[in-house]
């Protein structure tokens, strides 16, 4: 989901909020067989994290993990 900037927070009981560290978006996918790690806009990460994309291929077909590193 994509932040949009706000003049003031919304309060309640209903809002929790996190520290925002900068890092990258992605999307780590095991389908078929085949593993992918990518931002978003589905752009390859593969290439600069070969150690977590080798370590998603333990997890089991069809699985989306949706994180940041």
């Amino acid at each position: 989901m994509q932040c949009l900037p706000v003049a003031k927070l919304p309060e309640g009981s209903n809002w929790e909020y996190e520290v925002k560290f900068d890092g990258y978006r992605a999307l780590g996918i095991k389908s078929g067989g085949r593993v992918g790690l990518m931002f978003r806009n589905e752009n390859d990460l593969s290439v600069r994290f070969p150690i977590l994309t080798q370590t998603l291929a333990n997890l089991a077909d069809e699985t989306i993990i949706d994180g940041e590193l």
